[in-house]
Formats: C-alpha cells, structure tokens, sequence
C-alpha cells in the first residue's frame, strides 16, 4: 500500500492509462488530479457559485483518457462532463447519482427512481443518442452521498447491489446498558446532529429535504409537549448549538460570501443574527459553559491540505476569531468540558481518528483519550464522564476528575454497540454527531441511521444483449 495524497473524507476516483487519477477528496471540493506514483493534488473542476454548486464526486474516465463524468451536487444536479485539459464543463444528463460508460456496449449507465438505466452515448461527440431503457431494477441507493451502489468492468460487466433508500432516520432514546426507552417522534426525514437542550427538555435537529441532500433546516422538538417547530427557513442551516442557558441556538448557514454563523432566540420569535461571515465551510460544534466562546469547524480547501480546523469565536467584544490548536492534521467535533477549561476534539495526527482533550485556551496540555480509534465526544454536563464512539460502533466512556490545573482520566470502558460504526454508507458519523448525551448521563438519543437488508451482489454478464435488439 502506497499513500498517494490527502482525501479527507472520499467520494469517490478514477484512473487512466497514463497513471493520472482523478478524484473528490472531500464532501464540499470539486474534483482534483493526482499523478500514481503521488504528489500534489491540482484541481481540474471548479464548484459554479452561480449554480449553487456545492460537490463534485464519483468521476469516471471516458476511453480517451482526457475525458470524465462526474456528479454535481447544486441547483441543477446531475451528470456533467470534464476534462484535464481544460475547465469547461458540460451537462450530460439530469440525475440523482453517478453514471459510468460501458465501453463494449458505449452506453452510458446510470440510476434512476431505483433502478439502472442505460443509454447510447457517443464517446467521440459526448452526447447521448438513442433511447433510455432499464438495465436492473431494485438498485441500492445512498440519498446522501448521491451514489447508487454498481460499477462496470471495461468489458462491460455489471456488478450490482439490490436494495432499497437509504433514507430513513429515527430518533431514539436508549438507556446506558443500549436498551430501546423510547422514541423522538420527529417526522422529518434525514436526521442529523441530535442535540438536547442544556435542560434536557428539548432537541434541536437538522433536517435535510429528501429532494436534496444539500437543502437543510433546524427543528427544535419540545419532549414535553411532543411538538416539532421548524426553527430556521434557509434551506441550508444546519449543526445547531445550544447555548448554556438554552435560550439561544447558533448554527450555520449559506451567505452569498460562503458560510455564515448565525445565533437565533430559541424562546421567542426573532431575526437570526450573523456572527460570522467567510467563504470557508463552516461548522459549529460546542458553545462554553460561560457563554463566551463558540467553537467551530472551519474547512481548509487548500489542494495539499483539505481538512477541517478547529476555532474559536469569541462571543463578545470584536468577535475576531482565532485558530485552536492550528496543524496540518485533520481535527473536529470539538466540544467544551462543562467548566470550559478543556476542549475534547478529534484528530488524525497519528493516522487514524482518536479522541484527545487539551486545555483551552493555550492548549498547554493535551492528553489521548481513545487508544483504538474514536470520534464524536460528548461530555457529561457535570463534567465527570467523556463518551465518544469506537471505529467499530461501541459507546465507550471514560470518567474524568480535575486536579488542580490538570486533569484525569479513569480506564475507559464500553457501554454498548450502538449498531454503527465509522460510516453511514461511507459518510463519516462525525459529519453528523449521531448522538447526545442527557444532562444526568442516564440516557442518549441516538440517531438510527436508515438501513436497508443486506442483499447480496449480482454480477450481470451480457447485460447490453437485449438493448442490440431492441
């Protein structure tokens, strides 16, 4: 195995004869090349603002090598065509996912309302002829990663997953031993970022539209009542954060300059107030127990680096904000200790995930938490008991005491598999904080993430038979 370049978070490559790859290193970038051997990634896309573009993923070369398909997440998705040699782009199709080319039959295959299609295309002009007929029915589809789950050999022979959407989320509360008490009747579809008031009598939500993965509200669920609102009307706000008191929420949502950070009253009606505004990605994570600092996920485009970052916005004063433990690694999901002395995050400096706590704000003192991979930490809101996820799916927990200007960490322990692990179908669970703690440490609410029966594959010989007849 031979590292060839950052990908932080995949979706997807593909790779010519001359040893060039192409691929999307992340969820928010256009596509970049990479020569085999490795390198420096150069981008050979560029994401149209004037289209609301927000990802270009799962490239796939044409014969000649200079050519490719991809997908394009924005205001018109679907498949585009591009090239090495220049940055103009051209619309191929509409689509809800990715298309491959089949050289011996010179169709082009793609997913349609579950099943494959395939259609002529001529590789020599770029364009579809002919008629659209279905190939299989019944074809595994990922909503948010936008990929239906088949490939093509370049022999023309067709590998596939039968199944349904992966869609469908549910809220849950379970006990500490992962025994089911109960359900958050939310009815929105495609759940993400579950996070229970300071209180524990409410849980702010994000909801993405099943049309569009890329459009997003907040909802705020009242356990009491068992009543849902719709909190922000953007259509893309998303991450909500309570603050300490519980009678305001920050989240993030798109500007015309990129990403803003924004802060609304959760108690009563209200303009949403900007706090912050840039063309980077951004993410709020934690706010601190005092009110006084926000922290956030800033991403980091830049072709060698592509990563998240951790910072800090001060709440008050000129609000200039400022990087927390600033490198080349990857770091995310940080949230405050109770007491806001220390900040808990993850991070890739050794190579894998793992969760660490370090002090704040001078980031003097670091300690690793997690010593087989881990991610998502939450804390316990009186400070005593840190739990985050393992690579494969456990709960784990470890208690924490303060010494003075220090801190200590008990042996960690597993409370229960809680049925997933790094990804929901390739998305890393950090992307969606998948659960919450409540404010006694009793119970969690979890988010199931939609799951489909395992089928088995289907290989598919001489598939492109029948469409020579026809």
């Amino acid at each position: 195995m031979q590292p060839l370049c950052d990908a932080a978070d995949g979706r997807g490559g593909t790779w010519n004869k001359e040893g060039v790859i192409v691929f999307a290193g992340s969820l928010g970038t256009p596509l970049f090349r990479v020569a085999d051997p490795g390198g420096t990634p150069i981008a050979v896309t560029k994401l149209n603002e004037s289209q609301a573009e927000t990802s270009h993923r799962w490239p796939y070369f044409l014969p000649d090598g200079r050519h490719f398909l991809y997908f394009v997440r924005g205001k018109t998705p679907g498949i585009y065509l591009g090239s090495l040699d220049s940055q103009q782009t051209k619309l191929i199709l509409p689509s809800e996912a990715q298309a491959v080319y089949s050289p011996s039959g010179a169709h082009l295959v793609w997913w349609r309302e579950g099943s494959l299609i395939a259609q002529p295309f001529n590789a020599t002009r770029m364009e579809l002829s002919g008629s659209a007929m279905p190939v299989a029915d019944h074809v595994l589809f990922s909503e948010s990663q936008s990929v239906a789950i088949f490939s093509m050999s370049q022999n023309g022979i067709l590998v596939l997953q039968n199944g349904g959407t992966l869609n469908a989320d549910q809220l849950s509360w379970v006990d500490r031993s992962g025994k089911p008490v109960g359900t958050v009747p939310i009815e929105q579809a495609n759940l993400a970022h579950g996070r229970i008031s300071p209180d524990g009598q409410k849980i702010a939500v994000t909801s993405t539209d099943p049309a569009g993965f890329a459009k997003a509200d907040v909802w705020l669920f009242d356990l009491a009542r068992g009543v849902h609102t719709r909190f922000t009307f953007s259509q893309s706000a998303r991450d909500a954060v309570w603050s300490p008191d519980g009678n305001q929420v920050a989240y993030a949502s798109k500007t015309p300059m990129g990403t803003g950070l924004f802060v609304k009253s959760a108690t009563a009606a209200s303009k949403e107030e900007l706090l912050l505004d840039s063309a980077e990605m951004k993410r709020p994570w934690s706010w601190s127990g005092d009110g006084r600092f926000l922290a956030y996920m800033q991403h980091d485009t830049q072709p060698a680096k592509d990563k998240f970052d951790i910072w800090i916005l001060p709440m008050s004063g000129d609000r200039k904000p400022f990087a927390f433990l600033q490198s080349d690694y990857e770091k995310d999901a940080p949230v405050f200790s109770p007491n806001g002395r220390w900040i808990a995050y993850t991070s890739r400096e050794s190579g894998s995930a793992e969760v660490y706590v370090a002090s704040f704000p001078d980031g003097a003192t670091k300690l690793q938490v997690s010593n087989h991979g881990g991610f998502s930490p939450v804390w316990r809101r009186d400070g005593k008991e840190l739990f985050y996820l393992s690579m494969g799916g456990q709960l784990m927990t470890v208690g924490v005491a303060n010494e003075g200007s220090g801190l200590r960490l008990e042996a960690t322990e597993s409370l229960f598999l809680m049925g997933f692990s790094l990804s929901r179908g390739g998305t890393p669970l950090f992307q969606r904080q998948p659960f919450d703690v409540s404010p006694k440490g009793d119970r969690f609410a979890v988010t199931s993430y939609g799951t489909v029966k395992a089928e088995p594959l289907t290989l598919v010989m001489n598939w492109d038979t029948e469409l020579k007849k026809k």
